[in-house]
C-alpha cells in the first residue's frame, strides 16, 4: 500500500506541482498565434513553420484537446485535493480513499495527454525537412533555457 500512496503522491505531484515538465508543450506558451486558444509554440515558431491546410487542421485539434486537458487537469486536482483535505480532517486519515480517488484521476489525465501526444507526433510526421528542422531549432532553444534555469536554481537553492 505504501507503494501505491507513494507513486500516486508522486504522480500528482508531477502533474500538479512539477508538471511543466510534463505538460510545457501541451498548456505552456503565448497565445500571440491568433488560435484562440493556448499555443505550444511562440508566434514567431507558428509563423515559421508554414503549415499547409492539413496540417493547419491538425493544429487546431491539438490545441483544442490541449485546452481540453488543461481543464480536465484542474478538475482532477481540484478532486482528490478535495478528498485529501477532508481525510486529512480525521484522527486516522485513510489514504487508501485518497489513492482511490486518484488513481483513476491520474489514469485519465495520462491517457488524455498521450492521446494529444499521438496527435502532435502525426502533425510532425507530416512535416517537410524545412518544418522539422524548425521544430528541432525550438526544441534546442527549450532545452537550452530549461537547462540555465536549472543552473540558476541550482546556484540559488544549494
Amino acid at each position: 500500500m505504501n507503494r501505491v500512496i507513494t507513486w500516486t503522491t508522486a504522480a500528482l505531484v508531477a502533474i500538479g506541482l512539477g508538471g511543466g515538465a510534463l505538460v510545457t508543450a501541451e498548456v505552456v506558451g503565448n497565445n500571440d498565434a491568433g488560435l484562440g486558444v493556448i499555443a505550444p509554440v511562440s508566434a514567431e515558431v507558428y509563423q515559421k513553420l508554414h503549415l499547409n491546410l492539413n496540417q493547419q487542421a491538425m493544429w487546431q485539434q491539438i490545441q483544442f484537446a490541449a485546452e481540453d486537458n488543461r481543464q480536465l487537469l484542474r478538475a482532477r486536482l481540484s478532486q482528490v485535493r478535495e478528498v485529501l483535505d477532508e481525510e486529512l480532517g480525521k484522527p486516522e486519515p485513510d489514504l487508501e480513499v485518497v489513492v482511490a480517488q486518484a488513481q483513476p484521476a491520474v489514469d485519465s489525465l495520462i491517457a488524455a495527454m498521450r492521446a494529444n501526444r499521438d496527435r502532435r507526433l502525426a502533425l510532425y510526421a507530416s512535416m517537410s525537412p524545412e518544418q522539422k528542422a524548425v521544430v528541432r531549432d525550438d526544441i534546442k532553444e527549450r532545452l537550452a533555457r530549461f537547462d540555465r534555469l536549472r543552473r540558476l536554481l541550482v546556484n540559488l537553492l544549494g
